[in-house]
């Protein structure tokens, strides 16, 4: 089983002085297949029409892995659809988060897939509304890989990571009113938008580090590629993906929720402790796990900020004890 593996700055697959266009050349055809990763908990209606949008796409995958974190209520049986492209699903005993389900998942491609291929990871409620969204995101991510060969991922939405001083970095607030550019290169790609990663790149680096659980994930797997050198790219051409009303009422609590407080705050902290220096990561600490939460609970001292100030104040102390995996269960 392929797992994470913490890199220091100065390794790097890269050449010290050699361009990254170095070999780069006008065609523009590439791998043209890739395995598809799903992770699903409680959500059955999500992940069947998730199921159903890929299988319906101009080029279907060659593989689909879905890990299924809540087996008891998916339903496989009733949930399976009928396909020439094998599924290969592998339910989970227990609740391994989005993060430890990308880890089973993305550890099964490596052992099957080749390095070339690509890999999409979809979240389990955003169907590919376009039939053509995998045959697009192919042509555009193999055109990136022309350009440079250390291309990992490409995906629509993105961001810089400033290990300074903890801080995601997005285009629209570092550069307030200015057109965001085609093509940006940035520090993590979301799994949002169903982004597509080479396989290579996690037989490089190591797949995504399951013990974060939720929260943080990509960030965490684009600073560690980052570091062995590799390049990511957001493309604000790409096709958006929706979540419709229904899939909304499925599964745990959204993003705000006090209980995704605490893991973004530990994982955060966690990211900080590794590739950045310890007093950095204790001033991060201090501003994020206790100043903000108190901040926000200050003008409205209901429940809901108590209980976010809480999991602020929890999620920092096991940040900095280590004490990684699932410590606070999700809510609805």
């Amino acid at each position: 089983m392929v797992r994470w593996t913490k890199r220091s700055p100065g390794e790097s697959i890269r050449k010290r002085c050699e361009p990254a266009t170095v070999g780069a050349v006008g065609e523009v055809a590439g791998p043209g297949t890739y395995s598809f990763v799903l992770v699903t908990h409680e959500r059955p209606t999500g992940c069947s029409e998730t199921l159903r949008s890929v299988l319906q796409q101009s080029v279907p995958p060659t593989r689909v892995v879905l890990v299924d974190n809540s087996p008891e209520v998916t339903d496989w049986e009733t949930l399976r659809p009928t396909s020439e492209v094998p599924i290969e699903y592998l339910p989970q005993t227990e609740n391994r988060g989005f993060a430890g389900g990308l880890a089973v998942a993305l550890a099964r491609v490596v052992e099957v897939a080749e390095p070339d291929e690509w890999v999409m990871i979809c979240p389990d409620d955003m169907p590919l509304q376009d039939k053509e969204f995998a045959a697009h995101s192919l042509r555009a991510a193999n055109a990136v890989l022309a350009l440079d060969r250390y291309t990992a991922a490409i995906g629509r939405m993105g961001a810089e990571v400033d290990l300074s001083v903890g801080r995601i970095k997005k285009w629209g607030r570092s550069h307030p009113g200015q057109w965001e550019p085609a093509i940006q290169p940035v520090d993590y790609i979301s799994t949002g938008p169903a982004p597509l990663f080479r396989v290579g790149c996690f037989q490089q680096a190591g797949v995504f580090r399951g013990d974060l659980f939720i929260g943080m994930t990509e960030v965490e797997m684009g600073v560690r590629l980052r570091h062995a050198g590799y390049s990511l790219y957001v493309l604000r051409e790409l096709p958006r993906l929706r979540v419709s009303r229904e899939m909304w009422s499925e599964g745990v609590a959204r993003m705000g929720s006090p209980w995704r407080e605490y893991y973004s705050v530990r994982n955060f902290l966690t990211i900080m402790r590794e590739y950045s220096t310890t007093a950095k990561a204790a001033r991060f600490a201090l501003r994020h796990g206790a100043i903000r939460p108190i901040v926000r609970l200050a003008p409205r001292p209901n429940r809901e900020a108590r209980r976010r100030l809480a999991m602020s104040l929890r999620g920092m102390r096991d940040g900095w004890r280590g004490r990684m995996g699932r410590r606070v269960e999700p809510e609805r």
